[in-house]
Parts: C-alpha cells; sequence; structure tokens
C-alpha cells in the first residue's frame, strides 16, 4: 500500500468513527444503575444546600428543576433549584482539555478532534464550550461560546508535539469554567512540565467548585493516578479510552452529564438542629430518581463555614492516618534522644573522680596522658539503655574490636556508647525519610540502612584522615628522635622528647606507648601496637627496626635518617600522584554526587514526577536497581582514581 493510500485509508477511518460517534452515541449514558445521589452537602443560616446528580440519564431526556420534592423526615421542604453548569454570570460553561503533547501522534490528535466534535454535538446549545490544547504550557485555542464554528475551528488548530504540562492545563480550565462550570479533561500520560504539582491543582479545583472529569486515553495504569485524584477533586468521573469509538463516547456521555445535575437550596425549620434524614425526589421526561443523606445533628446552629484550607489542615494534621503515625514516629524519637542525652549525662560525682583518676596518671615531666589505660574501670552506665548495649557487646565479643575501631579514629567513646549513638541516628534518618518520602516502609528501609552504614562511613573516614594526619608528622618525628639519640638520649628519652614536640596524633599515642612501658610493659610491643592503632606500615618497619637495634646493636640513628629521607620522598611521589590525579577524582565525586542532587532536587519541587518509584512495585525495584548499580559505580571509580605508592 503506497502512503497516499495510507492516507485516505487513515482519512475514511476517521470520517466513519466520526459519524458513529454523532449517529449512534445518543443512546450512550454514564455507566451506572440510573441512581441519584447528593453531594455537597451545606448547611449555614438555617438553609441547606447541596448538588443531585444522576448517574445514567436516558438519551434525550433531561431534568426537570419544577419537579424536584424535598422531604426531611417525610416533611416537605420549599426548594430552590438551578442547573449545575453555570458560571458566576450566570451562562452554563463547560471546558475541553485537550493533551496536545508529542506522545498523543496524529491518531491520537484526530480521535481528540473526533471526540470534542460529539461533545459539541450532543451538548446544549446554550452551554458555552471552550477549548484549552496543552503540550509544553496550557493555550485557550477558543474561549467559552455557544458558536460551535469557532469551537471546531479551535480544534483544527491541535497538533502534536513537546511535552505535557497536565497539572498547569486543569489550573487554567477550572478558573476559565468558574463557579459551577464543567471540565473534561483528556490525556495520555503524566505530567512531565508543569510548574504547579498535583496537590496545588487539586486544591485549586476543590476551591473552584466546578466539576472534573478526566479520559485517560491510551494510559498505562501506573499513570492514572493523577487524573484519578484530579477527578476526585472535582467530583467528576474517570474514564479509560483505548481507541478512537471509546473516547468519542466518552466526551458524548460527558455532554449528556451536564443535563444530569441540580443545584438545590432549601430552607430548614428549627426542629432539624438535631438532625434527620434529607430525601430528594428529581424527574426528568417519564423518570424519576430519589436520593437521601443524613441532615448533620448540628446543622442548624452551624453559622460558618470553616474555609478550605483550615479543614484541609486539620485533616492531615489528625485525621490522616499516615500523619497520625509520623507524629507518633517523631514523638518516639524525641523521647529516645532526651532520654539518651540524660543518659549519657554523668552526674557531678563522676566528673570529679574521672578528673581525680586523669591526675593520677600524671607523668614526671607534668604531661598528661591524654586517655586513661585501657585496664580503667568502667564507668556504671546512668541508664538501662548503656546497660543493654553493654551487655549486647560483650554478649557478641565486639569489645576488642569496636575498642580498636574508635580509637583509630581517636573517639573517646566507649563500644557501647558508640553502638547506642548509632541506633538513634538510623532513627533520626527513619523519620527525615519518611518526612521526606511520606512513604512508611520505604523510610524505614532507607532510614536504617542510611543511618548505620553513614555512621560507619563516618568512623572509616576519621580514621582514615588520623592516618593520614600520623603519617605526614612521622618524618619529622623521626628526625627528632634520632636527633636525640645521636646528643646520647636513649630511646626512652628520645621518644620522650618526640611526645612533648610532637602533633597530633604522634605525640598523644607515644606518650600511651611510654605511659605503659613505664608501669612493665615491654617497650618494643607497647610502640608496635602504635602502629596498630595508626595503621601506619611505615612505623611498624621503624619499630622493626628498633627491635633488630635492641637485639644486635647497631647504629640506630643513621637507621632512622635512612628511613626519614625514604618516608620524605614517598610522600613528594604521593603529593604529585593526587595532583594527576585531581581530575578525575574529582570526575568521580561529580558522578557519584549528580543523581543523589537530582534526585534530592526533584523530591523538593516535583515529588509528584518521582512518587511511582515507590508507590508501585517496578518503581520499588528500579530505586534498587539504581542504588545497586550506584554502588557498584562508587566502588569501582574509587578503585581507578587510587594509586598506591
Amino acid at each position: 500500500m503506497t502512503a497516499g493510500n495510507g492516507r485516505v485509508v487513515r482519512a475514511a477511518w476517521t470520517a466513519l468513527v466520526a459519524v458513529a460517534a454523532v449517529v449512534l452515541v445518543p443512546g450512550v449514558a454514564w455507566a451506572g444503575d440510573g441512581s441519584a445521589s447528593i453531594t455537597d452537602l451545606e448547611v449555614s443560616h438555617g438553609s441547606a444546600a447541596f448538588s443531585v446528580s444522576v448517574d445514567a440519564l436516558p438519551a434525550g431526556t433531561a431534568l426537570d428543576p419544577s419537579r424536584t420534592q424535598v422531604r426531611l423526615d417525610g416533611r416537605p421542604l420549599a426548594a430552590r433549584t438551578a442547573g449545575r453548569a453555570t458560571s458566576a454570570s450566570g451562562a452554563r460553561v463547560a471546558v475541553l482539555v485537550v493533551d496536545t503533547s508529542g506522545s498523543m501522534g496524529p491518531d491520537g490528535i484526530a480521535a481528540a478532534r473526533v471526540a470534542a466534535t460529539a461533545y459539541a454535538a450532543h451538548v446544549a446549545p446554550d452551554v458555552r464550550v471552550g477549548l484549552i490544547g496543552f503540550a509544553d504550557h496550557p493555550v485557550t485555542l477558543t474561549a467559552p461560546t455557544t458558536d460551535r464554528a469557532a469551537l471546531r475551528a479551535g480544534l483544527n488548530r491541535l497538533a502534536p508535539h513537546g511535552e505535557t504540562a497536565l497539572y498547569d492545563a486543569v489550573t487554567l480550565a477550572v478558573r476559565t469554567a468558574g463557579q459551577g462550570g464543567s471540565v473534561v479533561v483528556l490525556s495520555d500520560g503524566a505530567d512531565t512540565v508543569s510548574r504547579s504539582g498535583l496537590a496545588a491543582t487539586t486544591a485549586t479545583v476543590r476551591a473552584c467548585g466546578c466539576r472534573v472529569s478526566t479520559v485517560a486515553f491510551r494510559t498505562a495504569d501506573a499513570e492514572r493516578g493523577p487524573l484519578v485524584e484530579l477527578a476526585q477533586a472535582g467530583r467528576g468521573r474517570v474514564v479509560h479510552a483505548g481507541g478512537a469509538r471509546s473516547l468519542a463516547d466518552a466526551f458524548a456521555r460527558a455532554a449528556v452529564a451536564l443535563v444530569a445535575q441540580l443545584d438545590v437550596v432549601v430552607a430548614l425549620p428549627d426542629a432539624s438542629a438535631a438532625g434527620g434524614r434529607l430525601t430528594v425526589t428529581v424527574a426528568g421526561g417519564q423518570h424519576s430518581w430519589t436520593a437521601s443523606t443524613s441532615l448533620p445533628v448540628t446543622a442548624a446552629a452551624t453559622s460558618d463555614r470553616p474555609s478550605a484550607a483550615a479543614a484541609q489542615a486539620s485533616a492531615l494534621l489528625t485525621g490522616t492516618p499516615w500523619y497520625r503515625s509520623l507524629w507518633a514516629l517523631l514523638g518516639a524519637v524525641f523521647v529516645g534522644l532526651l532520654a539518651l542525652g540524660v543518659s549519657l549525662a554523668p552526674a557531678r560525682d563522676d566528673v570529679v573522680e574521672r578528673r581525680r583518676r586523669a591526675l593520677e596518671v600524671y607523668r614526671l615531666s607534668g604531661r598528661p596522658v591524654t586517655r586513661a589505660s585501657e585496664d580503667e574501670p568502667e564507668e556504671p552506665a546512668a541508664g538501662g539503655v548503656l546497660s543493654l548495649s553493654q551487655r549486647y557487646v560483650e554478649r557478641r565479643g565486639l569489645t576488642e574490636r569496636l575498642t580498636l575501631e574508635l580509637d583509630r579514629a581517636g573517639s573517646h567513646l566507649r563500644p557501647a556508647e558508640w553502638l547506642v549513638l548509632r541506633a538513634c541516628v538510623a532513627v533520626a534518618s527513619v523519620a527525615v525519610f519518611t518526612v521526606v518520602t511520606r512513604h512508611l516502609l520505604l523510610s524505614v528501609v532507607l532510614g536504617l540502612l542510611v543511618g548505620w552504614l553513614g555512621s560507619h562511613l563516618w568512623l572509616r573516614r576519621r580514621q582514615r584522615r588520623r592516618a593520614a594526619a600520623f603519617a605526614d608528622a612521622l618524618p619529622d618525628t623521626l628526625q627528632l628522635v634520632a636527633t636525640s639519640l645521636r646528643t646520647g638520649f636513649s630511646l626512652p628519652q628520645a621518644l620522650d622528647a618526640a611526645q612533648h614536640d610532637g602533633v597530633e596524633p604522634v605525640g598523644p599515642e607515644l606518650g600511651r606507648a611510654l605511659a605503659a612501658a613505664r608501669i612493665g610493659a615491654p617497650l618494643e610491643d607497647e610502640l608496635e601496637q602504635v602502629a596498630v592503632r595508626t595503621s601506619s606500615e611505615d612505623w611498624s618497619w621503624a619499630v622493626m627496626a628498633i627491635r633488630i637495634q635492641r637485639s644486635v646493636g647497631g647504629n640506630l640513628a643513621e637507621v632512622l635518617l635512612t628511613t626519614v629521607r625514604t618516608l620524605r620522598e614517598r610522600a613528594m611521589v604521593r603529593r604529585q600522584v593526587r595532583a594527576l590525579s585531581a581530575e578525575g577524582r574529582l570526575s568521580a565525586y561529580v558522578l557519584i554526587a549528580l543523581p543523589v542532587f537530582v534526585t534530592a532536587l526533584l523530591l523538593t519541587f516535583r515529588r509528584d514526577y518521582l512518587r511511582p518509584l515507590w508507590t508501585t512495585v517496578p518503581g520499588l525495584v528500579m530505586v534498587s536497581v539504581a542504588l545497586l548499580l550506584l554502588g557498584v559505580g562508587t566502588w569501582w571509580m574509587s578503585r581507578v582514581v587510587k594509586v598506591e605508592v
């Protein structure tokens, strides 16, 4: 088939669908059982205002306002009625909102034209119909008018292009339709470029008071959520259309529904303050429908209705189960942190005792040891949390390993205190993620992972920084020891001089080793422990040289000076390597931080765009895979830019 024949076939098919929509659709009504319902009940100053809707109105039938009957507990009430589709100016207004993004395609735009034509053919002649198209931004193609030729001219201007600004288009449509108007939205996907979010748009829909119905045209199940929420906010319906015929049917049913709604206002007797059963009967043609609802007990005594914003805020703070869980979680976190602070705060007597013990380990030279010895008696825990953590550490045999890790980081925390601190960080992370994502299960998983793993990475970072500081200060320290040995000092005296003039962490570590040696521990073993605590291979080689010299003799000063020259040359090469690899490391940092930064930005300004990632199973799978790949990529890039010297 040639291209020209294909265009002819598509044009013929479009014309056939249009004829079928115009001729056959009048007999199709909104799906339902023909029942009526009362919505938007508002009671104030001794009167009640509400809307009556009929789900399935027969073709060719319109509701007759004069035949409306209202009863309260069987007693008739005087009623005033008006057509629902009226704007502030009193004219009936309907606005069609059509998605013209590139995903619609030529066939989708052709089907939208057919559907809108069917809508115009079946809507009442006195209804002013407007047309808004939206792609990158909404555009009013036809202002509300009874001129159907102007509407058709606007339909001819529809063309697929760009992204989807759904929320901005709905906001413009409800403001154009006005109070009591009707809006029908056609879209095939989720919003991508709107300036406003879903929450702000639904609030605008509720405030405007118009009815919004949405048509999901060839829309995946995962992307229908925003259309459903918009329809719920506008007290309308959601119709799923998979092709041109079903789309035309949906628009024709929307046109018929304009005459299936009535606004009713009745005067209430004084006895209605005790509540009652409100029953409404509406009629059209040979048919009638009855709906009923309960009148609030305090209805007649209510003088002013709370604002929509106040009602929404109250619902968020007190009525939503998720927020109740969040406030309970935040309260538990606050109480836990307060209890931890109280338990960690030592009593005044404990402070005095600890300072007295610190004074006891002062050396003759007057310089104190910065940390008490390892066999110092444990201070009793002030709270049950620390006691429980201490029992857990001892039962699992973690005391020695955690003590070594804390020593390497230069931390004065005990293992039990460190575990409690990590648990508090994890709980606080869960609270933060709960506020950000508003998904409790995902927040628990991410919070525990980030809090526990993040505290571990923080400790490792402190260990690396302390080890790097020790390595940088080591050549000068060894030079000072060698110079002291040349002047006639013994090795302990030379180390003591280096401790006095050494910087953090060399000075404190040498002080710990010398203090242990003074009470009988072998000096070489304590110096070897310094190498273990600082993860310094260079210091370990220096200690090996000291062991050999003390065993077989030799010139230790010359050995240490040779070691100093080697260390300085290696440090110079290491700095050159870091300078040459700076660009690669910076690129790695940017690539690692980019997805995190973009995700945080979208969570702040376009949360609805990312919502499927934690509300759907495919989204959770994608997040898990993305985190796994990010972790693997981070590890790989760290290995690539790391050069051992």
